[in-house]
């Protein structure tokens, strides 16, 4: 809910997929281009998600994201 509280999303897309050791494990790769609401700014960055899988379905999302050099916040 932050998230879409917070940004004016322009475009989300997907960059690439990181597969790891452990089949439960998978790591995707996100271009983000934003404006914050707050303020207007633009908030231009990278984010990564590590994606956890049980069963088949997934269990659980952490999202880590990164500033892109000369990008606004």
């Amino acid at each position: 809910g932050i998230f879409a509280e917070t940004l004016d999303v322009e475009m989300l897309a997907p960059v690439r997929v990181y597969q790891t050791g452990d089949p439960a494990f998978l790591v995707s790769e996100f271009e983000l281009k934003s404006t914050l609401k707050a303020t207007g700014a633009r908030f231009d960055t990278t984010l990564l998600e590590r994606w956890q899988f049980r069963d088949g379905k997934v269990i659980d999302i952490k999202p880590h994201y990164f500033d892109k050099p000369g990008a606004s916040a």
